[in-house]
């Protein structure tokens, strides 16, 4: 063309801004340079899933109005009317399914979704809806066997009792004392006539039983 490669190159810069420009920043003024720059911008945003993303995720992350000024009505047309059209211009399949499918996509946890990428063939596979639900199910299929594989091995294993072994810091209590009675015999000069006697009580704990451990209720 009758331009040069440093001509292009200043003017693609002059179009750019923000991380697209940063990327070709570095490149020099030259036709090569401007051949390598272009190169990188089309590896970089090009893909057709992400400028499908792109365009989705400006309509998905609109916040509502809280006015109905001109400002506001038109900033509503510039994410609805101008991202959808560019939307419906991209070359896919199914415009419809792709959007539930990323809709719905962005719901998952980040967990999930890394390895729902991982199982697409490559980063710019169009990911069908139909291919992520089977892949939740599948997910579900493995966690619940993977649980029941959990209950199977800890119920063979048995749970260990479990030993109290708190330190006894208090003193041993009794449980029971007796209390008995012994026969005093009152002397008297007449062997023949029966003896008085008198119980006297005497408080004398015998037969004590094993103290009992106020910490684990046993006996030591």
């Amino acid at each position: 063309g009758p331009y040069t490669g440093a001509t292009k190159l200043t003017y693609l810069r002059s179009l750019l801004s923000g991380p697209p420009l940063k990327l070709i920043e570095s490149f020099q003024f030259t036709d090569r340079d401007y051949l390598l720059a272009y190169r990188q911008l089309q590896i970089r945003y090009a893909s057709t899933r992400i400028l499908a993303v792109h365009y989705l995720n400006k309509i998905y992350d609109f916040s509502p109005l809280k006015g109905d000024g001109y400002a506001d009505l038109q900033t509503y047309l510039e994410v609805f009317d101008s991202n959808y059209a560019a939307f419906l211009n991209l070359d896919l399949q199914n415009h419809h399914d792709f959007a539930m499918c990323h809709f719905a996509l962005r719901q998952l946890s980040s967990n999930t979704r890394l390895l729902f990428e991982r199982s697409l063939q490559d980063v710019d596979t169009l990911p069908t809806f139909d291919q992520l639900i089977r892949f939740v199910r599948d997910q579900c299929k493995l966690k619940e066997l993977t649980r029941m594989e959990f209950r199977k091995s800890t119920s063979s294993s048995g749970t260990p009792s479990k030993v109290n072994t708190k330190k006894c810091t208090s003193s041993p209590r009794y449980t029971s004392s007796q209390t008995f009675f012994t026969e005093t015999v009152s002397p008297s000069s007449d062997m023949s006539e029966p003896s008085t006697s008198t119980s006297t009580p005497i408080s004398k704990p015998v037969g004590i039983s094993p103290p009992i451990c106020p910490c684990c209720q046993g006996k030591h």
